[in-house]
């Protein structure tokens, strides 16, 4: 959640990764972002236990509530204008390891700008489980997909967040159909799945939940298969789905669970 507002540089805070604990060993994926930033500035991304509205703080304002940590003071390349900092769970000399499963904490990042400082937005962040994806629909669905993922035996996912690559991908699925299907990018991302290359019809493709966590994209997928006695043709089939969701910065596919049934024929 953001809240608070940048400072006079216009700075912004923005989040990646996951909440998960177990990524990369336990010291976690969870990396915070700071950009729109006088060039190769110096700051602190800090962190709070609450939430204050913002007070005056130099060119900017205060958003993290106490107690407040300083996790790392970092400098942009010469030239740069954004920072990165990824915590460490694991690092005992670091706040971060504050951080507890279902504990929220805020965070922020205060820079040197001029002869003063500024500060950027502020973020809270929930380390809970994934929370289910709301405002997400199907696009298109079906049993034909000439894109490779469609013809390899594991299928496969992709995630696409700009038009050149969605007309790209909808052309290899199907360029008899194109223009593909307006998506506005600015606000929606897409995400594709292919179950794979199947010798006989009956089969379909569904994507049943969408769960995210910070900007990592869980999805699981629900794909049925004829059961034995079911009437089907002998013609190979690519059971596929596209699904549009609001767009979340910094997002990237995570886990691809997937749920298999077979129909009843008697």
């Amino acid at each position: 959640m953001h809240y608070c507002q940048p400072g006079a540089s216009g700075a912004w805070l923005a989040v990646s990764g996951s909440a998960s604990f177990a990524a990369n060993g336990g010291s976690g994926d969870f990396t915070l972002h700071a950009s729109n930033l006088p060039a190769s500035t110096t700051g602190v991304f800090l962190m709070g236990s609450g939430i204050t509205q913002g007070f005056p703080f130099g060119l900017g304002y205060r958003c993290v509530a106490g107690p407040v940590y300083r996790l790392r003071a970092v400098s942009a390349a010469p030239g740069a204008t954004s920072v990165s900092h990824t915590l460490d769970y694991l690092a005992l000399t670091n706040a971060s390891n504050l951080i507890t499963p279902g504990s929220a904490w805020t965070f922020q990042f205060w820079f040197r700008a001029g002869g003063s400082f500024d500060s950027t937005d502020a973020a809270q962040v929930v380390f809970g489980p994934p929370e289910p994806v709301i405002g997400a629909s199907s696009i298109a669905s079906g049993n034909f997909s000439l894109h490779p993922l469609g013809w390899a035996i594991g299928g496969g996912i992709v995630l696409v967040q700009d038009s050149t690559r969605w007309n790209a991908l909808w052309a290899a699925h199907d360029p008899a159909q194109a223009p593909a299907p307006f998506v506005d990018f600015t606000q929606d991302v897409v995400v594709g799945v292919f179950g794979g290359w199947r010798p006989t019809s009956g089969y379909s493709m569904q994507v049943t939940n969408l769960d995210l966590s910070v900007a990592t994209l869980d999805v699981r997928t629900l794909e049925v298969a004829p059961g034995q006695n079911c009437n089907v043709l002998f013609v190979t089939t690519q059971p596929f789905e596209f699904v549009r969701l609001p767009r979340v910065e910094f997002l990237r596919l995570g886990a691809w669970y997937r749920d298999t049934f077979s129909q009843a024929c008697f």
